[in-house]
């Protein structure tokens, strides 16, 4: 930018000495006007982009910014889920989301802590039923509720049909008493996709379906006591 400046002040003083015709000066001056024009809108696109600059540091600095949590000894095994809640990979509420955990999922507490010493985050895992892997990850303790014997029907995901269990190879519950049967040959895990008239339609690894009764349910609470 300084040099552009320099440039069309020694233009103007070259004029002033040299004598040259009116014309000359004309054109001269001119192009000195046509520089001072775009000095000016190279100084527009600096300045514009020194503000673009200084916005992304800033939502940078903020994005990143881990919060600090003190660790804490966490008696409750299992958390339930009964809304749709953000899978955080670290704990904070500006931390990047790593999946989304389903309404009605019991989670595995895996550790705990309390952030910036104002709020509970759980650090959690559910299982993936289309492979043998879990999820984990960071949420918030207030999105979630203590999972007991009163509301254990309520955790629709991580149950277990369990090894000689009859199921239902059908998609509707009015079609059970004439629906082809299978003994389970395992343990499966599942998630609940509705509830009808005693029975559950589940949705098991593979992408199997079927229909089971309540009954034969091994829900997550089951388990923790066993």
């Amino acid at each position: 930018m300084e040099s552009i400046k320099r440039l069309a002040i020694i233009l103007l003083i070259v004029l002033s000495l040299s004598g040259c015709s009116n014309s000359e000066a004309k054109l001269i001056q001119e192009e000195n006007l046509q520089l001072k024009q775009h000095v000016k809108s190279l100084e527009s696109e600096r300045d514009d982009m020194k503000r673009r600059l200084e916005r992304l540091q800033s939502i940078e600095n903020k994005d990143t910014k881990v919060p600090s949590i003190m660790y804490s000894n966490y008696e409750q095994k299992l958390r339930l889920v009964m809304k749709e809640t953000d899978l955080h990979i670290y704990f904070g509420n500006n931390a990047p989301v790593v999946n989304k955990i389903m309404p009605r999922t019991a989670v595995n507490v895996l550790d705990a802590g309390m952030v910036e010493g104002e709020e509970m985050w759980l650090y959690v895992e559910m299982p993936v039923y289309d492979i043998p892997a879990y999820y984990k990850g960071w949420i918030r303790e207030s999105d979630t509720l203590e999972l007991t014997a009163q509301n254990k029907k309520e955790a629709y995901d991580s149950i277990v049909i369990q090894e000689g269990i009859k199921v239902f190879n059908c998609e509707k519950v009015q079609d059970i008493p004439t629906a082809p049967t299978e003994i389970t040959g395992h343990d499966v895990g599942a998630r609940i996709e509705r509830v009808e008239n005693g029975y559950a339609y589940v949705f098991s690894a593979g992408g199997w379906t079927f229909w089971v009764k309540e009954e034969d349910i091994t829900y997550a609470y089951d388990m923790l006591n066993d």
